[in-house]
């Protein structure tokens, strides 16, 4: 009966080795699983940030077209209240809902501050508009 390839490596190796060196198959095989983990986060966290860019776009033309009909910052305050319960709502393990909302507020909080650095730029006449 043929030994698996695995088999033969590890046996192989271990002729390599110096006396009292070992190989720790398991760790390596940790390893392996975790980078394959991080890979994939970063390519999430890629299309987090593309999203989260996307939603800047979109605030700041709400921003725009609030401040050119003039309606109040303060009226938005109902809106947001939806935004962070639908995130509460939508939010199924491991994400509790306790946790979208304090994502979600930040993100809110973050789109206010790009919307009122762009409101500031336009009413000074300042070259820091956003695009």
């Amino acid at each position: 009966m043929k030994r698996p390839l695995f088999v033969t490596m590890l046996a192989l190796s271990n002729l390599l080795l110096a006396p009292g060196q070992t190989i720790n198959v398991n760790k390596a095989r940790i390893e392996e699983a975790l980078a394959r983990h991080r890979q994939k986060v970063d390519v999430l966290d890629r299309q987090i940030v593309s999203l989260l860019n996307e939603r800047a776009r979109i605030a700041l033309e709400i921003g725009r077209i609030r401040q050119r009909e003039r309606i109040p910052p303060s009226s938005a305050r109902g809106r947001e209240e939806e935004v962070v319960r639908n995130a509460m709502v939508q939010s199924v393990a491991p994400l509790s809902p306790e946790a979208a909302k304090r994502i979600y507020e930040r993100i809110i909080s973050e789109m206010v501050a790009i919307q009122t650095a762009d409101r500031n730029a336009q009413n000074t006449g300042g070259s820091r508009r956003i695009p």
